[in-house]
């Protein structure tokens, strides 16, 4: 019976879900998802506390589009705004900003995103927060994790290491401060 076959496939998947999960993250540890997936698949299925970056398919506007980043090159800015992501972000801005502030997260992980321009402003505001924890002595280091598929190690490489460039020079971190950045990667 077709009911029966669906339930199966969703069983399965979700064990191997659940087990590439486990073996990246500690079950026993509390951790959160701030997801940019417009799919709501780890609340329904592993009951996952997530965030919704970018809205989910069952809230009344998902938000696609650029970053403000991205309108700096170009020329006739006119008509744009509306597609600028973090001007339709608001809300859900002040949910994972105050859920990052009120938590001391040593450990941040990456998966299937490409880290490219169009969440610029989101990576810049997360790392502004975490910076400022250090600042402010609440944490010491924060380790950034990115988990790659096989076949995509160089690909992963290069996309977190021009997002923390293009971060540290935007922002003119010191040698200092950019050594609180630690950065790491890991096949999954």
């Amino acid at each position: 019976d077709d009911e029966n076959s669906k339930k199966e496939i969703i069983k399965i998947l979700k064990n191997k879900i659940e087990e590439k999960i486990n073996k990246i993250i500690n079950p026993k540890e509390e951790f959160y998802v701030m997801s940019f997936n417009y799919t709501t698949y780890l609340q329904d299925y592993f009951k996952y506390k997530v965030i919704n970056i970018n809205n989910s398919i069952h809230d009344d506007e998902i938000i696609f589009g650029i970053d403000k980043i991205q309108l700096e090159k170009i020329e006739n800015k006119e008509g744009f705004n509306f597609f600028i992501k973090n001007n339709r972000r608001k809300e859900k801005e002040q949910e994972w900003k105050s859920f990052i502030e009120s938590h001391n997260f040593r450990k941040i992980y990456f998966y299937g995103h490409s880290l490219a321009d169009a969440d610029y402003t989101f990576f810049e505001d997360l790392f502004n927060i975490l910076l400022e924890k250090v600042k402010d002595k609440k944490l010491m280091e924060i380790e950034l994790i990115f988990l790659y598929s096989n076949g995509y190690e160089e690909s992963c490489k290069k996309a977190a290491e021009n997002l923390i460039e293009k971060y540290c020079m935007r922002e003119k971190l010191s040698e200092k401060e950019k050594k609180h950045f630690k950065i790491n990667y890991i096949k999954v």
